[in-house]
């Protein structure tokens, strides 16, 4: 099927194999206490580190390209959030961390994309977290 202009509209399926990023992203003491705080943990026992759920604020900062993609962007309204996994090589500690993405995977069932999006965040050290 094609448009109104004889191309055939993009649709999820072109987003395999795309990278998104790097997106830089800085954490500090301010930004891992108003995360505890949000997420109503115990402020005493996340200080220095960031507790694990912080993972999916590193994630979020490259999901933005990913959703604002013109490929994807007006399937956003029917994306649904089904699964998502974090490997932790290192502790979330303050610093400066650049996060990446690549859409690895895309599937069509019955007029339902499946989008296999996988994240790296790394720091000076090397990787941190893999989503």
């Amino acid at each position: 099927m094609t448009g109104g202009d004889g191309v055939a509209p993009m649709t999820p399926a072109d987003l395999g194999g795309a990278n998104f990023g790097p997106v830089e992203h800085a954490i500090d003491r301010e930004r891992i206490a108003g995360f505890v705080q949000a997420t109503g943990d115990d402020t005493r026992r996340w200080l220095a580190v960031a507790p694990p759920g912080y993972g999916a604020a590193l994630l979020f900062a490259v999901a933005g390209p990913f959703l604002g993609d013109p490929r994807i962007r007006q399937y956003t309204r029917t994306l649904i959030h089904v699964d998502q996994q974090f490997r932790y090589e290192r502790p979330l500690t303050a610093g400066a961390y650049s996060v990446s993405g690549t859409v690895d995977r895309v599937r069509e069932r019955s007029g339902a994309w499946f989008v296999t999006f996988r994240a790296v965040a790394e720091c000076e050290e090397g990787p941190a977290v893999f989503a």
